[in-house]
């Protein structure tokens, strides 16, 4: 066990502690929807010799904001990515928009 990190009682090992999960449980169907349709909008807007991103299977919490998936986008395929992710779902989608907030505007119909 020479290669395993047991840390001492002073070292400083930064907590992680997840968001909630309440909304996103609740919208689980309608989150799962919008990263499907966040990976085949990808695929085709971002890097279309991608057959496959990695946002089906995400982790998503109450907090996970839109932005969280598309930080590394040029402004412009951010703009693309949005327009084409609202035209695909029936409603209003913006970069800073959490994904809870999309998908209950899915579960009311717009």
């Amino acid at each position: 066990m020479d290669d395993v990190f047991f840390p001492d009682d002073d070292d400083k090992i930064p907590k992680i502690e997840l968001g909630p999960q309440d909304q996103t449980e609740y919208l689980w169907q309608y989150i799962e929807e919008l990263l499907e349709t966040m990976d085949e909008i990808y695929c085709e807007i971002i890097d279309p010799e991608e057959t496959e991103s990695s946002y089906a299977g995400a982790l998503v919490t109450d907090e996970s904001a839109l932005f969280d998936f598309t930080f590394s986008y040029t402004d412009k395929e951010e703009a693309d990515f949005c327009k084409r992710l609202s035209e695909e779902l029936g409603v209003e989608v913006n970069k800073q928009d959490y994904l809870v907030d999309i998908a209950k505007r899915m579960a009311h119909g717009g």
